[in-house]
């Protein structure tokens, strides 16, 4: 840790406090993220994640308000379905859902490759 910064933990819980603000994390018995709560003391802003099953919602507000719950992904055994914002060749945007692919990387066990990184890489090395 740095100078000036602490971490304390209990059971199912874990806080970070540094210079700049805090974080403060929960977990279930069974070690599942319930919550993510960052606390942004010079911008007088705090956000709150929700992990609740496969979705991500996300909260940010001043420290003294209250703001809007907004899904941010739903995560699934293959990767995660988005809500984002789409700019196209033709001058058209539009706010679509974005489905990302993950592969776990048999070599490495324990990583997880996005499944775009993964195009790239293979039309690269087909151009060679």
């Amino acid at each position: 840790m740095d100078a000036g910064n602490s971490a304390t933990s209990q059971l199912g819980d874990f806080h970070y406090c540094g210079t700049k603000g805090s974080s403060d994390y929960s977990y279930d018995a069974a070690d599942e993220k319930l919550q993510k709560v960052a606390v942004d003391s010079p911008a007088n802003k705090k956000t709150t994640i929700l992990y609740i099953g496969g979705f991500v919602y996300q909260n940010t507000s001043t420290l003294t308000g209250s703001g809007t719950d907004t899904l941010q992904f739903i995560a699934n055994e293959e990767g995660r379905v988005r809500w984002a914002y789409h700019k196209y060749t033709t001058c058209v945007t539009a706010y679509k859902f974005a489905y990302d692919f993950f592969e776990k990387d048999r070599c490495n066990p324990g990583t997880i490759l996005n499944f775009l990184c993964i195009i790239a890489l293979l039309t690269r090395n087909k151009k060679k």
